[in-house]
């Protein structure tokens, strides 16, 4: 349960955290072969839940348990506490974590398929090479 951060600069975390988290999860995916991970409302339809989607966020998953994304390596309650802000309305009865899950990205166009980037000055390939670049040297380091 840690948060390793990485100093990326402020519009690539702007860019891969607040809205292409899913395309650098992909090309992390993609250069590594980790598997991608969503976090979201485990809850599904607008009956059930008013976020417009099931997932918030996307990261890979790390060998080890962890979680990788732009800004650093996260255990799995740091990314919970990190998102649970985005969900306390979503069902408040039953608590801020009540509805968030982690779930493998198995289809990933299904999942993806009403995206669109928005930051295509960014370069996920790039900020991906970065990011595991980083991921090495945090290891090396601890």
């Amino acid at each position: 349960m840690y948060y390793l951060p990485f100093d990326p600069a402020p519009d690539v975390e702007e860019a891969f955290t607040y809205g292409d988290c899913w395309c650098l999860a992909k090309a992390i995916h993609d250069i590594s072969g980790y598997p991608i991970v969503a976090l979201g409302c485990s809850h599904t339809g607008p009956a059930e839940c008013e976020r417009d989607r099931d997932w918030h966020h996307m990261f890979v998953a790390l060998p080890d348990g962890n979680h990788l994304d732009v800004r650093g390596i996260w255990g799995q309650e740091a990314m919970l506490s990190e998102w649970a802000e985005n969900y306390k309305f979503c069902h408040p009865e039953d608590g801020p974590y009540y509805c968030l899950d982690f779930w493998l990205v198995e289809d990933w166009e299904d999942a993806t398929s009403h995206q669109i980037p928005a930051y295509p000055e960014n370069s996920p390939e790039e900020t991906a090479l970065d990011v595991l670049a980083q991921l090495d040297n945090a290891f090396v380091s601890c």
